[in-house]
């Protein structure tokens, strides 16, 4: 028998059970607030800095030039907006798989666009420049564009070249 003062294990239930329902409405109250405030921008493009090949020699700044570039220009007509390659490089760090990297970029960004290029060497003093637009909401490709420069002499226009495709592609979408 229990004596007087001591607390019965139906009390006990009942304690539990309130804590409990507590916790999980604070949870979603919680979680309703992150998700709203986190929500991602269909239009809003967190550019990745590109993937260079296995010798990068001379090619180290294309890496954030070219992603500085695609930042810059993409933003012409009002429709779409850029993450800020400062944000962007608090963010990035070296991954195993780049695309899965992209998009948790734009996930933790807010952006609904991700993209992901690389710098390829095409032979002799060609360099072959290749961008993967990515649906960061659903996480499925877009569309890739390629640029062929030979030689490659100019970053800025090789980025006007990339971010004129880019727009070009998802205005088609």
């Amino acid at each position: 028998m229990l004596q007087r003062g001591n607390v019965s294990s139906r009390q006990i239930l009942v304690i539990f059970s309130t804590l409990a329902v507590g916790m999980a409405v604070t949870g979603a109250v919680l979680f309703m607030r992150y998700s709203a405030k986190a929500a991602a921008h269909p239009n809003r493009v967190a550019v990745a800095p590109f993937g260079l090949p296995d010798d990068p020699s001379g090619l180290e700044s294309w890496r954030v030039g070219l992603a500085t570039g695609l930042t810059d220009r993409l933003p012409v007509d009002g429709r779409l907006t850029t993450v800020p390659q400062t944000e962007v490089a608090a963010i990035w760090g070296a991954a195993a798989n780049p695309i899965v990297a992209t998009v948790e970029l734009a996930r933790r960004t807010a952006a609904g666009l991700a993209l992901y290029g690389r710098v390829e060497r095409a032979g002799g003093d060609t360099l072959l420049l290749r961008a993967a637009v990515i649906d960061a909401l659903q996480a499925r490709g877009l569309f890739e564009v390629a640029v062929r420069l030979d030689p490659p002499r100019d970053l800025a226009r090789a980025a006007d070249t990339l971010a004129a495709l880019v727009r070009a592609g998802l205005r088609d979408r």
